[in-house]
């Protein structure tokens, strides 16, 4: 079991410290436990995951999955917050679609496109956007 920070943790016996974005390696109870607290998020296995790395004037250099892919789904995931947006694969070609043309128009690298669309998707679509 792999569980992602979503607020800072320091563990009592070891001292060892967790920010928000980091990957947290304890006990599957012990996540558990935390998850129920808000403090982690638990991550489950999927077919493939993009992770995004960033730094953040708050928190410095995090880490998060941002983009999970399913079977019949993917699923675009703030890598704070853990909000979560799920669309039927089919529309995977749209949002490659929407990449592309950000990539052509703004004459930017693709993975800055990539992001750029991701960011659009999520933004247009949380909470039932």
């Amino acid at each position: 079991m792999e569980a992602i920070a979503i607020r800072p943790i320091r563990v009592k016996n070891t001292g060892k410290e967790y920010r928000p974005g980091d990957r947290v390696e304890a006990e599957p109870e012990k996540l558990l436990q935390w998850s129920e607290k808000g403090l982690v998020r638990i991550v489950e296995e999927t077919k493939g995951e993009e992770i995004v790395r960033f730094n953040s004037p708050v928190f410095g250099e995090l880490e998060g999955i941002v983009l999970e892919r399913w079977e019949n789904t993917f699923t675009l995931r703030h890598p704070l917050t853990g909000e979560v947006v799920t669309f039927p694969n089919e529309w995977l070609v749209s949002l490659e679609e929407r990449s592309a043309i950000i990539e052509h128009l703004g004459n930017i690298p693709r993975n800055e496109a990539d992001r750029q669309a991701r960011t659009e998707f999520f933004g247009l679509f949380r909470n039932g956007g």
